[in-house]
C-alpha cells in the first residue's frame, strides 16, 4: 500500500497505480478502500476492462450485488475474449449460488484459454460442488497436466477420488500433498485436513487462514473441499467473524 501511495503522489493521474492499490486493498480484505481506488482509476481509463473487473470484485465483497453484476458485464462488453474476466464473472455467480450460470462462465473461459490452468481449476471446483465428481476429476487432471505442482488441484483430486471410492488413487494424492504441504499457506493446510476427515485440525488451520485474510465468506461457503467441516459450529463462527 505504501509503495502505491508513494507512486500516486508522484503521478496522481496514473490509472495503473490506482488499480494496483485497489488490488492490494482487495487482497487485504479492505473492499471499501478497493472500490474507491478502482473508481479513481476508471476516471482516467473508463475503457479498461481490468478496472471494471476489480470494481466488480470490490462491490461483491461489500455485498452490493447489483453494482457488482453491472461492473462485470461492462468488463465483458469491453473484452469478451478475455478469459480472466469470465473467470471473475464465474466466481461472482458461484458465490451467489447461481451454479448453471457460473458453469457457463467457466466453460467460456476454458474455451478462450484452454492452455491456462486457472479456468480449468475453477470449472473443476464448481463441478465438484455440484457432485459431478467424474467430470471434476477430468478438469483437475487438465490442471495438473498444465501445472503439475498446483496444490489446489491435487487436494481437490484427492477429495474426488474419495467421493467415488478410489482410495488407492486418493492415497497416492495424500502422499504427494504431504510431501509438499509444508511451504503452503494456512488455507491449503485447512482444506487438506478437511478432505482427510480431520475436522478439528482443519478448523484450527482455517481460523489462522481467516485471520490472515486468505479466504473470504464466499470462498468459505462454496469451497467443496470444506464440506466435511461446514456443520461444525466453529465453522459458523468463522463465517460470522469474516
Amino acid at each position: 500500500v505504501r509503495a502505491f501511495r508513494k507512486a500516486i503522489r508522484l503521478l496522481p493521474d496514473e490509472a495503473a497505480f490506482w488499480k494496483g492499490l485497489g488490488q492490494t486493498y482487495l487482497a487485504g480484505g479492505r473492499a471499501a478502500a478497493a472500490r474507491a481506488s478502482f473508481r479513481k482509476a476508471m476516471r482516467f481509463v473508463p475503457e479498461d476492462p481490468s478496472g471494471w473487473t476489480g470494481l466488480g470484485q470490490a462491490q461483491a465483497q461489500l455485498g452490493h450485488l447489483a453494482e457488482a453484476a453491472e461492473a462485470f458485464q461492462e468488463a465483458i462488453r469491453l473484452a469478451p475474449g478475455e478469459a480472466g474476466i469470465w473467470v471473475s464473472q464465474g466466481n461472482f455467480l458461484l458465490d451467489l449460488g447461481r451454479f448453471p450460470e457460473a458453469r457457463q462462465a467457466f466453460k467460456k473461459a476454458v474455451e478462450l484459454a484452454p492452455e491456462a490452468p486457472r479456468p480449468w481449476l475453477r470449472l473443476g471446483l464448481l463441478l465438484q460442488t455440484e457432485r459431478r465428481f467424474s467430470d471434476a476429476i477430468i478438469a483437475y487432471q487438465h490442471v495438473i497436466s498444465l501445472d503439475p505442482h498446483n496444490m489446489t488441484a491435487h487436494i481437490s483430486l484427492l477429495a474426488c477420488y474419495r467421493r467415488i471410492g478410489r482410495e488407492d488413487l486418493a492415497k497416492a494424492e495424500i502422499g504427494w500433498v504431504r510431501a509438499r504441504l509444508e511451504n503452503e499457506n494456512e488455507y491449503q493446510h485447512a482444506v487438506f485436513e478437511s478432505v482427510c476427515g480431520n475436522a478439528p485440525r482443519a478448523i484450527e488451520w482455517l481460523a489462522l487462514a481467516v485471520q490472515k485474510k486468505q479466504a473470504g465468506p464466499g470462498r468459505l461457503r462454496h469451497d467443496p473441499n470444506l464440506s466435511n467441516v461446514r456443520n461444525d459450529p466453529h465453522f459458523s463462527e468463522l463465517i460470522e467473524r469474516n
